[in-house]
């Protein structure tokens, strides 16, 4: 796809994780990564709680994420996260992917990322057409075969992350590379409350 010649970018709005949600993943890596075979762990810099991905955006197409962004942030109060719970994508009889999930501020969650998903069709973007299930990538598993998974998440949930406070969704693009994706930050959309400056 191209705009006047230009070449659209993978992208993606989401949410950082801060330093103290980067020490508990890690000692999730820790004390999960034995009981996995061939698992590629996500590293620390690279965390974040995805919500809406963009394979291909165009240039003139992000002023358009801008505008969605910002209509929904621009009206809503920050609000504080504590992740926690481990699963696996698709499932446990083929795992692919390890995830912590959400355990409480999931519904302040899920309405930002539909406030956003519906302002960016609003304005002509079109979206992914898939439910939105709250959760970070911590590790991705190149053999579906895991004996000890069970034992894994177990390990997993005993971790006691604690609260982050949400206070801004931020524009990443990802360059694909031999060492794995970068990510640099082109917008940054703070929380505010209603009639806040």
């Amino acid at each position: 796809m191209s705009d006047d010649g230009k070449q659209g970018i993978r992208a993606f709005l989401a949410l950082s994780t801060p330093a103290h949600t980067k020490a508990s993943l890690e000692e999730l890596r820790l004390r999960c990564g034995p009981f996995l075979k061939s698992a590629r762990f996500v590293p620390p810099e690279r965390v974040h709680l995805t919500l809406h991905f963009f394979a291909s955006l165009l240039p003139s197409e992000t002023g358009a994420v801008d505008f969605a962004s910002k209509a929904v942030t621009d009206g809503m109060e920050p609000f504080d996260l504590k992740p926690g719970g481990v699963g696996v994508f698709p499932g446990p009889g083929r795992p692919r992917v390890l995830w912590v999930g959400i355990r409480d501020g999931e519904r302040d969650l899920l309405k930002l990322a539909a406030g956003i998903g519906r302002a960016l069709e609003g304005v002509g973007l079109s979206m992914e057409n898939r439910s939105f299930k709250p959760h970070v990538t911590v590790a991705r598993l190149r053999d579906p075969r895991q004996p000890r998974l069970a034992e894994a998440l177990e390990a997993g949930d005993q971790i006691d992350f604690e609260p982050l406070t949400v206070d801004r969704v931020v524009l990443f693009q990802s360059r694909l590379g031999i060492e794995g994706p970068r990510y640099t930050t082109i917008g940054e959309y703070p929380l505010r409350s209603p009639g806040a400056p």
